[in-house]
């Protein structure tokens, strides 16, 4: 790739902070969220019996938060910079992640919608403020790539984060029966 004449994947846009910190930080992001994802609606199935219909209107509440809570994240990046918001939304992101993690199997719904808009508002806050610090720092002929390199990162963290809540909850179930 280096001595290409039109590489596939430019390596020098990772000397870049801005850069390889985004896209680090968004698999990263994709990798804890993605478990939320497939292992959210078998506990909401599985342990507190709610149908599917029941199941999907409670997991639509993280992507309707981020619809609305995304805007207020890119003005507040466009106006303080991407950092602070990109920092808050994956420290949000964690803390939603343990609150999940603490859940009892008799949490109130409304104990599970909570944490699930507290997820909502991490992705609203981290996902444009991301995007905004990997597109600022690359140079214009290197927008594709860098949106290229963000997907995949996005697409890697997601396959190996489903990957291990898969085997994760396997193991566990595994030990109840």
């Amino acid at each position: 790739e280096r001595s290409a004449a039109s590489p596939t994947l430019a390596l020098g846009l990772f000397r870049s902070p801005g850069f390889s910190g985004g896209v680090i930080a968004s698999g990263c992001q994709a990798f804890g969220f993605a478990a939320v994802s497939v292992l959210t609606p078998f506990y909401l199935t599985e342990a507190r019996g709610l149908s599917i219909v029941e199941t999907g209107a409670l997991m639509a509440t993280f992507p309707a938060v981020v619809l609305f809570v995304g805007p207020f994240g890119g003005r507040w990046s466009d106006r303080a910079g991407a950092r602070k918001p990109s920092v808050a939304g994956l420290l949000v992101g964690a803390l939603a992640l343990v609150l999940l993690g603490w859940m009892s199997v008799d949490e109130p719904i409304f104990g599970i919608v909570l944490r699930l808009l507290v997820i909502g508002v991490a992705r609203g806050f981290f996902d444009a403020a991301n995007q905004s610090m990997i597109m600022g720092s690359v140079e214009t002929d290197r927008l594709a790539t860098a949106s290229a390199a963000l997907s995949t990162s996005r697409s890697i963290g997601q396959s190996v984060g489903i990957a291990a809540a898969g085997a994760i909850f396997t193991a566990q179930a595994a030990g109840f029966a």
